[in-house]
């Protein structure tokens, strides 16, 4: 079709077409198509050369048969769509000229889609939710800025168990805990040295 080059071999006997045409003639090839190191190519059976109107011809024809393909298509779709892939669906295909296999790549076609957009809507989930930021916890920002406020009170680097034994009166311990971790990974406090913090 102009869009490529397949590569014709000719072996032993076969190799007498050579004779038969000459560089720039137009010629109708038989042969088998095989494959060798993920190239296609054919294998010369036999080989006529032909009249430059018969491009046009081989154009027209695979352009007609497009057309009448595309046209079976249609049929196909509003066939599938209206009645699925049951016995009448069959029957009306085959009384149109559709074939059965085209009715039966029709429902593949749709299963994949929806497998496909099953999938994405999967992963589409999954990154709303790893992306949802997570719902405050009024206790913990209270424990939070107990910590900080208290860091910043002082003005030095405070022990841990100083911070917890400090707060602890009117702060649960373990929201204390998690209120210095989560101030060490938002960046807000700092550990000059183990078990010491202080704020940025």
């Amino acid at each position: 079709d102009g869009t490529g080059t397949l590569w014709v071999f000719g072996f032993r006997e076969n190799t007498r077409f050579i004779n038969l045409v000459k560089k720039g003639d137009l010629v109708q090839i038989i042969g088998k198509v095989a494959e060798w190191r993920d190239d296609k190519q054919i294998l010369v059976e036999g080989i006529a050369k032909v009249e430059p109107n018969m491009w046009i011809l081989h154009r027209f024809e695979t352009l007609k048969e497009k057309a009448e393909h595309a046209k079976k298509a249609k049929i196909a779709f509003e066939i599938y769509d209206r009645y699925g892939i049951t016995a009448k669906a069959k029957v009306i295909a085959k009384n149109k000229g559709v074939s059965e296999d085209m009715l039966m790549t029709i429902d593949e076609l749709y299963t994949m889609m929806l497998e496909q957009r099953s999938t994405e809507e999967a992963l589409f989930e999954e990154e709303i939710t790893e992306e949802e930021p997570k719902a405050e916890n009024p206790e913990l920002e209270k424990a939070k800025k107990a910590v900080l406020d208290l860091l910043r009170e002082k003005g030095k680097a405070l022990s841990h168990k100083f911070i917890v034994k400090k707060l602890s009166k009117e702060i649960d311990e373990e929201l204390i805990e998690e209120a210095i971790t989560q101030l060490l990974a938002e960046g807000e406090i700092y550990e000059p040295e183990i078990g010491y913090y202080e704020p940025l």
